[in-house]
């Protein structure tokens, strides 16, 4: 037994180190990071990190929920487990926020940081709906500085939804919300998702608690948008030369294309194609300096 959580105090539901740990652990080095959720200083679990079972330390106790509004400024109750990027622990809150649906939040492995990236927002009082999502109970996945995960509620629909949030808090998508569940229990894509996805290729996979044809869950694929390639950085190098930056989809292949002229009608050339990294990334350096060029690209 590496460690016992603590004793919850019977009128408060609190302690000093959280309980009922229902995600998984991950292990970075020689350190495992994993969630409560329940107990914790607010009665709202935290994260936390042990070894060997020496050295546990709370990082982070989210604050308790307001009585009757369930809600509160960082989230509560995390469900799913955490991903770990660079020095930062991403991971989601089953309830709280400023919404009251959970969170999305980020916190550096020392404790130190803590962010809410995401508030997921309110559902309508009777329809259950909203435009993002609620309760996401699954962990989150990491590919290409890009989250993806599932919320259990809420959506178009009020069946839950898939979405996506860039590491940096920004544009963060609903990639699809399930369809409204029938009297029955059916419905024509599945509900509540309570899993994580998995992506492959330029695909989300992953799996629904519920609905479907035979209102006993569905498995589920979604094509990934491709983002637009954009120019991040022009350099002139010594020589005359002009380096180009790009970014956009991982792994894709993508054509640079030039013009002298961009008043219609526009007339555009081939120059080179290229790779994109695993981040997405590519470059292009042009030798050309005789003249003004104007350039862009697309992914074939």
């Amino acid at each position: 037994m590496l460690y016992n959580f603590s004793v919850l105090d019977s009128q408060t539901g609190t302690n000093t180190d959280g309980a009922v740990p229902w995600g998984g652990l991950i292990l970075s080095g020689d350190k495992l990071y994993g969630t409560a959720s329940a107990g914790g200083a607010g009665g709202n679990p935290e994260s936390f990190r042990g070894t060997n079972g020496a050295n546990f330390t709370t990082l982070y106790n989210f604050s308790p929920m307001d009585t009757l509004a369930a809600t509160n400024t960082d989230g509560a109750i995390p469900f799913g487990g955490l991903v770990l990027f660079s020095n930062r622990l991403y991971g989601t809150t089953f309830a709280g926020g400023i919404g009251g649906g959970g969170t999305i939040f980020s916190i550096q492995t020392n404790g130190l940081g803590f962010t809410v990236l995401h508030h997921f927002t309110a559902t309508g009082s009777i329809t259950a709906t909203n435009t993002d999502g609620a309760s996401p109970c699954a962990g989150l996945i990491l590919s290409s500085n890009v989250l993806y995960g599932t919320a259990a509620a809420g959506g178009a629909g009020a069946a839950g939804a898939v979405f996506s949030l860039n590491l940096n808090g920004a544009q963060f998508n609903t990639l699809h919300s399930f369809a409204a569940v029938a009297s029955s229990g059916t419905s024509t894509d599945g509900a509540f998702p309570v899993a994580p996805v998995l992506r492959l290729g330029d695909s989300l996979y992953g799996t629904t608690f519920s609905g479907g044809p035979g209102a006993v869950g569905t498995v589920f694929s979604i094509p990934l948008p491709v983002p637009p390639a954009v120019i991040t950085s022009i350099v002139r190098n010594v020589n005359g030369s002009v380096t180009l930056y790009f970014l956009g989809a991982p792994n894709s292949t993508n054509v640079v294309q030039f013009t002298t002229n961009i008043t219609p009608p526009v007339t555009w050339q081939n120059v080179s194609t290229n790779i994109a990294d695993a981040n997405g990334a590519w470059q292009f350096t042009d030798s050309n300096n005789t003249a003004t060029r104007f350039y862009r690209s697309y992914a074939r």
